[in-house]
């Protein structure tokens, strides 16, 4: 299993177990945060906030209006954030309605993740595309089959922008369909099996490095500046 599945875990280390607590934030990782809730019972959730409340449907815990927070007994108020540019406001927010800043957990994308492999395990193939030309491309994909197939869209609109542009392609699963699917594009040069911490030991020696997660999320971790596509 990779890594990248647990950059965004509930703060387990920073909330103490069977404590009460607010979710603030109801999208999708405020609710992976429930559910982890739901299967674990760390801790209980009293409710989720969200300034946007009213276009939630109904959950296992209250949607409340983020204005209304003081209204609710709680230990911690758990931010479900993926980035960061949002803290200073939801920050706000949390003071305004008597949150004390000790009782508010914010942790966002996990970037230095341990490792359980006591040896790099070796790919297919040692040689990548950074090996190999002064300029490449690593990309991370991950989701299913119809994800794989969409994404392709993506990777086409990149080929058409940079034509001699060299991209090793990091596939959690479907390592021999994401072969199949990608051997008319001559600029796909390596597809790698990455079951354990492949690309993030390698994306740095790129000179771009994407995740692609699913059809929904785009996360750039290298970009080194003076090279053009």
């Amino acid at each position: 299993m990779s890594s990248g599945k647990y950059h965004y875990l509930f703060p387990y280390e920073k909330v103490p177990s069977a404590s009460k607590i607010l979710i603030y934030g109801a999208g999708d990782l405020g609710q992976d945060y429930l559910l982890q809730m739901q299967l674990t019972h760390y801790c209980e959730v009293v409710a989720m906030a969200d300034k946007n409340f009213a276009k939630y449907p109904p959950m296992v815990v209250p949607v409340i209006d983020s204005e209304t927070i003081r209204e609710w007994t709680f230990d911690y108020v758990v931010v479900a954030l993926r980035v960061a540019v949002a803290v200073n406001a939801v920050l706000g927010v949390l003071k305004e309605q008597g949150v004390e800043r000790h009782r508010v957990i914010c942790i966002f994308e996990r970037t230095n993740m341990p490792t359980i492999f006591t040896v790099d395990r070796k790919e297919e193939t040692d040689t990548l595309s950074c090996d190999e030309n002064d300029v490449s491309m690593a990309l991370l994909i991950t989701g299913g089959l119809g994800d794989h197939v969409i994404q392709k869209r993506f990777l086409y609109e990149i080929m058409r922008l940079a034509p001699d542009f060299p991209i090793d392609i990091y596939a959690i699963r479907h390592v021999d369909f994401m072969k199949y699917l990608y051997s008319d594009c001559e600029s796909v040069r390596y597809v790698i099996e990455d079951i354990g911490t492949c690309y993030n030991t390698n994306r740095g020696r790129y000179t771009y490095s994407m995740l692609i997660e699913a059809c929904h999320y785009l996360r750039v971790d290298e970009f080194k500046e003076g090279v053009e596509l």
